[in-house]
């Protein structure tokens, strides 16, 4: 059992963190800012090869796989939702992903809902979300893919403390599961407001 001395506000942020994952329900359900159609939002060119066209030996040239399943991520030209390419992730006995970290100035986002949006085709695959991570601490999760075999947009978005001073954003868009059939992600944007 733990004492309540240094263990209890590391117990305390952990709850904190844990509740907070997810879409963030307070600010997307109430009159904040993001709901403020007289602020308009604005695109972040963060990523690299957001729409997944530059390719490098078969897969993406900027996007992370999980290590140790590699193999599971490629470029495709066959399921594309825009452009030459999108990328694939094959089935597998596993759940998979691939991700990409960036730098933002935190006054650029502080204080300011952030959105992560992506297009996603999936067919018997019905776990595959879009996790956004601020730092190491905060992690937001997108509601699951309908997985339908139909191109959706995915979308995560998350409050930013006023104080957040780390300047790491990551992006991970993930199976959730062992998906039965490919998953196709293309069109990745970033967005805030």
């Amino acid at each position: 059992m733990l004492k309540p001395d240094i263990y209890t506000p590391l117990v305390l942020a952990l709850a904190v963190v844990a509740s907070g994952c997810g879409v963030d329900q307070e600010t997307l359900g109430t009159p904040t800012r993001y709901m403020d159609p007289s602020i308009p939002c604005e695109e972040l060119s963060l990523f690299h090869d957001a729409d997944f066209e530059t390719e490098r030996g078969g897969t993406s040239a900027h996007w992370a796989p999980r290590t140790g399943h590699e193999q599971q991520v490629s470029v495709t030209a066959s399921e594309v939702y825009s452009g030459k390419f999108a990328l694939s992730i094959a089935p597998g006995p596993e759940w998979y992903f691939v991700k990409q970290s960036v730098r933002v100035d935190p006054a650029v986002v502080a204080g300011r809902v952030l959105t992560a949006t992506v297009m996603v085709k999936a067919e018997s695959s019905p776990n595959v979300t879009v996790n956004l991570a601020l730092g190491d601490v905060y992690q937001y999760i997108s509601p699951r893919h309908p997985s339908d075999g139909n191109w959706h947009k995915m979308k995560v978005s998350c409050l930013v403390p006023e104080w957040w001073t780390n300047s790491e954003i990551t992006l991970t868009l993930t199976t959730g599961g062992a998906p039965l059939k490919p998953v196709y992600f293309d069109d990745v944007r970033l967005y805030v407001k």
